[in-house]
């Protein structure tokens, strides 16, 4: 099985001992995961639909997560979250857009949460309602990435998104 993260390039920002520590999670390891990555489930657009309509609740208030953290940021060092909150409110830089096959004109000025809802509805994605555990879970994460940086870096760093 090849680890969901294996070609993910952290970019100098983590110490070694902290990418391994991530690459052995259960969370980037998980069978589940890594079978849905290789595409050997054994209904693949029914997992890639049950992923997406589970994963929405999961993800809907990461904007709101990076604005926590970039506010307990030193200003020196705010510009790296804020181009991924650019990025998220649908303002990319055509450099990076090209290199991954996609014309500006199709995502320029779409929010990230716009495009997730496009592709759930183009794959027949059922929207849910999150369990209460999950709005449990969304207020503890908001909570950390908003009351200090250690906290949010330590709470999102490790692939929310």
């Amino acid at each position: 099985m090849t680890n969901v993260l294996e070609n993910v390039e952290f970019h100098g920002i983590l110490s070694d001992e902290i990418k391994n520590a991530i690459m052995l999670s259960k969370a980037v390891s998980h069978p589940y995961l890594e079978k849905l990555a290789a595409g050997e489930l054994p209904n693949m657009k029914n997992a890639i639909r049950d992923y997406v309509s589970q994963y929405q609740n999961y993800s809907s208030r990461f904007t709101e997560y990076l604005r926590g953290i970039i506010e307990n940021l030193p200003e020196n060092e705010k510009v790296w979250l804020q181009e991924n909150l650019n990025e998220e409110l649908g303002f990319y830089k055509e450099e990076e857009i090209k290199v991954a096959g996609i014309r500006l004109e199709w995502v320029d000025g779409i929010k990230h949460s716009d495009l997730f809802r496009r592709f759930s509805e183009a794959i027949n994605a059922v929207q849910i309602d999150p369990i209460v555990e999950v709005i449990h879970w969304r207020d503890a994460m908001l909570q950390c990435c908003c009351e200090s940086l250690g906290q949010g870096l330590g709470a999102l760093g490790l692939g929310t998104e």
